[in-house]
């Protein structure tokens, strides 16, 4: 998919008709960032526009009904503009990309490549070749707030596969943000067993689908959360009942979730909390924590025993969780 760039505004300057990722390709690694002041302050301001909803869109502090959750005020940390060189490396990332581009969406890739103009041109590129592949909207403001947005649109599963599918793979979205106005995944990895979901019919291909069609979901919540676009999700792994055999018999499932998480889906998680994780789970995390990019697996906590759920407690009211 050849992504044309945009022409540039200055008069007199040729437009731009090459490739988005053969005019990365030609920009030399950490050359200095061209982008002039008034474009960084009118990045800023569209950024700040959409980041922090007004204090009057936020439920109040007291008891709230379910549905709802007491959410403290947006912490400045989350705000998506660290500091000018940052806003002006955002700028510079822009300029090679389609207008419309969603802002949000090409910070979590800069971020992501440390800052890297080049290395984020060419990670979203490849982004784009792979969301058109899987027939997914373009990471516009628009394409990722699409309310019906169907991944699995023309494929349709027997019954008996579909209830498969589910009885492996089936995160629960709960009706409430965490303290923090996140999203909140629980999902319950002693059943994801891919080896007796196999025996039923159920490939990974089919399973990595469904993941693609969660992470869509989850991207949609974050860009329209409280806690704005930059502040990610908070992922609950309930990890009672695994054991050693299943992790094994699922790993190549592990890793290619793995895989599109991080290439595809930079920066959109905020929080991961392992609960009533067994020491055995305690050492599979650590024969995948190679895999994990430095920075997510800093935003990963393992808490073993079965009174290890309280450890959300100051994350989300406990009677908010499934289990």
């Amino acid at each position: 998919l050849a992504v044309m760039v945009r022409a540039p505004c200055q008069p007199g300057v040729p437009p731009r008709t090459s490739s988005l990722r053969d005019r990365a390709s030609m920009t030399p690694p950490g050359a200095p960032v061209a982008a002039d002041a008034s474009e960084v302050s009118d990045l800023q301001a569209a950024l700040d526009s959409r980041t922090a909803p007004p204090s009057s869109s936020l439920p109040s502090s007291a008891s709230t009904p379910r549905g709802e959750t007491n959410i403290r005020p947006v912490d400045t940390s989350v705000r998506p503009a660290a500091d000018c060189d940052e806003l002006a490396a955002l700028a510079e990332l822009r300029s090679l990309l389609p207008a419309g581009t969603d802002e949000h969406a090409c910070l979590r890739f800069l971020r992501a490549c440390r800052g890297d103009v080049r290395r984020a041109a060419i990670a979203f590129g490849e982004t784009a070749d792979w969301r058109a592949e899987q027939g997914l909207e373009p990471l516009t403001a628009e394409g990722i707030r699409h309310a019906d947005a169907e991944v699995d649109v023309g494929v349709r599963y027997s019954d008996a596969i579909e209830q498969a599918i589910e009885s492996v793979y089936d995160p629960v979205f709960l009706d409430c943000y965490d303290n923090l106005g996140r999203p909140v995944v629980y999902v319950r990895l002693a059943r994801m067993d891919c080896a007796a979901a196999g025996k039923q019919g159920v490939t990974t291909a089919m399973l990595l689908r469904r993941h693609v069609g969660t992470l869509e979901k989850i991207q949609r919540a974050v860009h329209l959360s409280p806690a704005g676009p930059m502040a990610g999700h908070l992922l609950v792994h309930d990890l009672e009942g695994c054991t050693i055999s299943k992790f094994l018999r699922s790993r190549s499932l592990f890793r290619g979730m793995l895989h599109i998480d991080q290439k595809f889906y930079p920066e959109l998680l905020g929080k991961l909390v392992c609960i009533r994780a067994p020491q055995l789970g305690v050492w599979a995390f650590h024969q995948i924590k190679p895999l994990i990019d430095p920075r997510t697996a800093a935003k990963v906590e393992m808490h073993t025993g079965t009174s290890s759920r309280s450890a959300l407690a100051h994350l989300l009211p406990l009677d908010r969780l499934p289990c």
